[in-house]
């Protein structure tokens, strides 16, 4: 900023110095970084002499190149927090706050882990002792399947189980949300890949009871629900059990079928007598949302009373306007059943790579790993990138760390060992998936 003063014997302009600037040069920062030990490289400009750069309260060394310096940094695995700060002559001070993503992680495939049939669009919940749940899917070109298995890790292997059971009813692009009495809850999906009526919805829930290794459905009273490849978020508040379904594809107004920005709210409630399944939402749906199908909803941490999630994902117009990137915080509010949404912070920064049917897992608290998808332009991904909350970004893997299969329409689900099951999907070449791979937090 140049501010001119005339008069009182000042007949030159004078000009105002900013603090000092600080640019990161290298590394990439917006990449995660695979080893613990980086060397930060900082440029820094300014019109006084620049007498102190600390690095969370380290002093840096000048490099042979004038006005960059660097400092040898050790990472803790996850999210680290650095603060810059540049001191000129005048004791003036020049600051940002950065943040770099340490995670040791590789990619392996798994050849005992291997589905008993080809699936994608199914889903995989992990259950109160371990275990992981798989149901329905699309097995077969746009086939759904009623189909259920269980995943039992045993150390770098599987014990795989088929269900002596199957779903009341096929179907695909379905929530399965675990609930705090360790049963899960399914709820919409459809029996078509593509939906263009209503009557392709499978509109009733059922639920799985691990202990029994059987299905049941509970009565359901409401407005039916007709949603698939939405989001489910399961909430305990007094004694009660609310599930919030989000987004997806639906119907959006008489019997057009569209891309969902609204939240249905469901309560389960369970007596001596049985299962009930209770849509809260007047008109089966409520709130105006960006909307978004093929996303991931994972949970972050809780801020004070308030319930967490992020969304992620991508929205294709129906006009073909062009593809526009969804990400956002959703806070839940306690005890305000019909509208417990507030969207935190305004929009988030997108995705690195514009992706949907991506598959997400938490690998710590506000730290999820997103891997693989279909880009915009229809190419199947096997690319990673992680969200930080404490960040509010997004870091993107570097090239050697990939999927084994480029691969969407899959699931992603964290394991007891720390370890992340990817389960199917689609690859490049539009063939529904059976193999299976790890995310795991030692490169092999």
């Amino acid at each position: 900023m140049v501010v001119a003063l005339f008069g009182a014997g000042c007949d030159r302009p004078f000009i105002a110095i900013e603090p000092p600037t600080i640019e990161v040069i290298g590394p990439d920062l917006s990449e995660v970084q695979p080893v613990a030990k980086i060397t930060l490289h900082i440029r820094v400009s300014s019109l006084r002499p620049v007498t102190r750069i600390d690095v969370n309260g380290v002093e840096a060394s000048p490099t042979a190149e004038p006005g960059i310096v660097e400092l040898d940094l050790i990472l803790s695995e996850g999210v680290n927090t650095l603060f810059v700060e540049a001191v000129d002559s005048n004791g003036d001070a020049g600051s940002t706050t950065l943040f770099a993503v340490h995670l040791p992680y590789g990619t392996a495939n798994i050849a005992s882990a291997t589905l008993p049939k080809r699936l994608a669009n199914h889903t995989a919940t992990r259950l109160l002792d371990g275990s992981v749940f798989v149901a329905g899917g699309f097995s077969l070109g746009s086939e759904a399947s009623a189909s259920a298995y269980t995943f039992v890790e045993q150390g770098f292997d599987f014990m795989i189980s088929q269900s002596a059971t199957t779903l009341s009813e096929a179907r695909a692009g379905h929530t399965a949300t675990s609930l705090p009495d360790g049963r899960v809850l399914l709820v919409g999906g459809s029996t078509d890949l593509d939906p263009g009526s209503g009557g392709d919805f499978v509109t009733f829930g059922e639920l799985y009871d691990p202990e029994s290794d059987e299905f049941s459905t509970p009565a359901f009273s409401g407005e039916v629900v007709r949603r698939a490849f939405h989001s489910a978020t399961a909430l305990s508040d007094q004694g009660r059990t609310f599930v919030y379904l989000f987004g997806g594809r639906g119907i959006v107004s008489g019997s057009a079928v569209g891309t969902r920005s609204d939240i249905t709210v469901l309560e389960l409630r369970s007596t001596a007598v049985g299962d009930s399944l209770i849509n809260l939402s007047p008109g089966g749906a409520i709130g105006a949302f960006p909307p978004v199908a093929r996303h991931i909803q994972l949970p972050l941490p809780n801020e004070g009373d308030f319930v967490r999630t992020f969304v992620a994902g991508t929205y294709e117009p129906p006009d073909g306007a062009g593809i526009t990137p969804v990400s956002f915080r959703f806070r839940y509010t306690p005890s305000t059943f019909f509208f417990p949404f507030e969207v935190l912070e305004g929009p988030l920064p997108s995705l690195q790579v514009l992706r949907s049917g991506h598959a997400g897992a938490l690998v710590a608290p506000g730290l999820a790993i997103i891997a693989g998808g279909r880009s915009p332009d229809g190419a199947v991904l096997n690319d990673i990138e992680v969200f930080s909350d404490e960040a509010g970004q997004f870091f993107r893997f570097p090239a050697s760390v990939v999927l084994r299969n480029a691969r969407h329409a899959h699931t992603a689900t964290l394991l007891p060992s720390g370890r992340i099951l990817l389960l199917g999907g689609v690859n490049s070449t539009g063939t529904i998936l059976d193999s299976a791979e790890y995310i795991l937090p030692s490169p092999l």
